[in-house]
């Protein structure tokens, strides 16, 4: 299952200049303990699925791009392992995600990279900057993305390889143009969830999360995390599901097969 592809796309795919994408999903970091490892009071923190199924569906379209993951929940320093990633990777776009408690952090991390790499791509995403664009468009980032992102990411990578800058009516994005901030045309859900590839897990050490702030990670250095639908019917205002009033499932044979994966390749039991 997958997105179809347009022609234009796959023939970006070889003139790509986009080669390397860094994806950093913040939280708080780690703290160390007299106890040992704890995480910070901050949530339930889990494996960084909406990245994962950004690099899947990039890597669909984009099969060369060279993606990576960091998940400041699993740093013990973020902006010093975030500075060394930056050094050794050197990315040509960066995208952020978190959730508006961690906007602190976000911009921060933000500010770190553009002192770091001044004419790197950067890019926000997820819960926080859907909702405050405004705040951040211009000031900490370039581009925001609003709403769900698969398809919007993949056809920005494809805007970037082609005209080498970024795209100012690219559907699903707010942008800075002649010093405003424009949002584009809002992006539809999407309604066939079925079209997106499983999350990549290859990008992710799931060891990497045990003793982190989940109950499912105290006796389980194997646990993984399943999407089986997206959105929700209730309206509670201070939730992100609330880009959606409407419940989309995967099918379950596809649920099933993501299991099977996980069971066979990753030992989850």
């Amino acid at each position: 299952m997958g997105f179809t592809v347009p022609s234009n796309l796959m023939f970006l795919e070889r003139l790509m200049s986009i080669e390397r994408i860094l994806l950093v999903d913040i939280e708080l970091d780690r703290t160390t303990t007299e106890q040992g490892m704890e995480y910070q009071v901050a949530g339930n923190t889990h494996h960084p699925l909406g990245l994962m199924y950004l690099a899947s569906s990039a890597k669909q379209v984009f099969p060369n791009t060279e993606i990576k993951i960091l998940h400041t929940a699993t740093c013990y320093d973020s902006e010093k392992e975030l500075v060394a990633l930056l050094e050794s990777f050197q990315p040509q776009l960066v995208g952020l995600r978190c959730l508006s408690l961690f906007q602190t952090q976000f911009k921060y991390l933000a500010k770190v990279i553009r002192a770091k790499m001044p004419s790197v791509f950067l890019i926000g995403g997820g819960p926080y900057p859907s909702s405050s664009y405004l705040e951040i468009v211009g000031s900490y980032v370039d581009l925001a993305v609003i709403g769900e992102g698969e398809k919007t990411f993949v056809e920005l990578i494809g805007s970037l390889t082609k005209i080498k800058t970024l795209p100012t009516d690219l559907v699903g994005t707010a942008v800075l143009v002649n010093g405003e901030i424009k949002k584009n045309e809002s992006r539809p859900v999407l309604e066939n969830i079925d079209e997106l590839p499983a999350p990549n897990y290859d990008l992710i050490n799931v060891k990497d999360y045990k003793g982190t702030y989940n109950h499912a990670y105290l006796g389980n250095d194997k646990c993984v995390f399943l999407e089986s639908s997206r959105g929700c019917t209730y309206k509670c205002y201070y939730c992100h599901a609330a880009l959606s009033k409407t419940v989309r499932r995967r099918s379950p044979d596809l649920v099933i097969e993501e299991m099977s994966e996980h069971y066979h390749k990753r030992g989850t039991r």
